[in-house]
């Protein structure tokens, strides 16, 4: 029995539903029940006797990638072969692309993904080298401070004056008590020599160990917090108290009303984290905080993979590769993914 002239009528109809393309030449009549898989390509056909269409053209590799993480640097481009763009790297007056390796002395240089330059740290030796010391690089003949010391670079190496640091430890010596009577003992000669964060502090003729103070801009805010919670009788409408941490900065996350947000460590807020305060229980703006502070250094290149609540997203990604790091952004494991299948990391 052949098919009637309304059966193949139809047939085309549900072809043409299903794969979404016109046909014009005859369609075959099991076309009607085929599912037809998707296409990333703008030039397609139907070949006779075929129910699904065909790319005529090579099809877009970058197409299904779900997107590329924004990155901020100047001369940012796109590498052959590759779908998301990167960042090239300035170092000492040049550029250089990405993935590049050059000399810088006698010390190795890569460019990376996020237009960082990471060289090794020999001390090159011979007459008229420079010297890498703590990171830094100096020419030959150079004398510079690290702390309290003098050094000297020459011919590759650094030599230090050895002076003790008599003042290093941060914080201050609590406010002497004009009215405390002291005995004359000398406990410590700085800083350095009293055991833990405790500062060498002078009280009279006494010399002592110390717990240091802080007075950070968190803590002139609780001051005045808590003289208006004690004007207020205990019942200070309207009033936060600031979350400080121990050298008096704000800590990361604060309240107002019923709102959390993320803050910089003079109480600044950084714009993008507010979440509702029942929400914000393991909310530490860790991630919120290192992106807003390396903004306002003015470097550019680096990226940050920053959830809502300002914390480290478990997925981080450098260019167009992604992989798992941890709470302060530092990569776990050496397992790499293209960022258009981030979601397959098990982090």
């Amino acid at each position: 029995m052949f098919p009637t002239v309304t059966t193949l009528l139809i047939a085309a109809f549900f072809e043409s539903a299903f794969c979404g393309i016109p046909r014009s030449h005859t369609v075959p009549y099991y076309c009607a029940s085929v599912k037809c898989p998707r296409l990333y390509c703008n030039a397609q056909i139907t070949p006779p006797g075929k129910c699904c269409p065909e790319c005529t053209a090579v099809p877009d590799p970058c197409a299904g990638i779900g997107g590329c993480l924004a990155i901020w640097c100047e001369g940012q481009y796109t590498p052959p072969g590759e779908c998301c763009p990167v960042c090239p790297c300035y170092y000492k007056g040049s550029v250089y692309k990405s993935g590049d390796h050059f000399m810088d002395d006698c010390n190795n240089c890569t460019c990376g993904f996020s237009g960082d330059v990471a060289c090794t740290e020999k001390a090159c030796g011979g007459s008229g080298s420079s010297c890498t010391y703590k990171g830094n690089r100096y020419n030959n003949g150079a004398v510079f401070k690290d702390d309290c010391q003098t050094c000297l670079c020459l011919f590759g190496t650094v030599s230090c004056s050895g002076n003790v640091c008599q003042d290093e430890k941060p914080g201050q010596c609590p406010p002497n008590d004009p009215n405390a009577t002291t005995i004359c003992p000398v406990q410590c000669q700085g800083d350095n020599t009293c055991p833990g964060n405790q500062k060498c502090c002078q009280y009279g003729c006494m010399i002592s160990c110390t717990d240091p103070v802080f007075f950070g801009p968190c803590s002139v805010k609780l001051a005045e917090w808590e003289a208006q919670y004690d004007a207020a009788n205990g019942r200070p409408l309207g009033l936060e108290r600031p979350r400080c941490d121990s050298r008096g900065d704000f800590m990361g996350m604060q309240y107002r009303g019923s709102q959390a947000f993320c803050v910089a460590p003079d109480g600044t807020e950084i714009a993008g984290f507010k979440v509702n305060r029942w929400e914000a229980v393991d909310m530490d703006c860790k991630c919120a905080r290192d992106m807003y502070a390396y903004q306002q250094s003015g470097a550019i290149g680096r990226m940050f993979s920053c959830d809502r609540f300002g914390n480290y997203s478990p997925v981080g990604c450098t260019g167009s590769v992604c992989y798992c790091q941890d709470r302060r952004g530092n990569r776990i494991g050496d397992t790499t993914v293209n960022i258009g299948d981030s979601d397959s990391l098990n982090c």
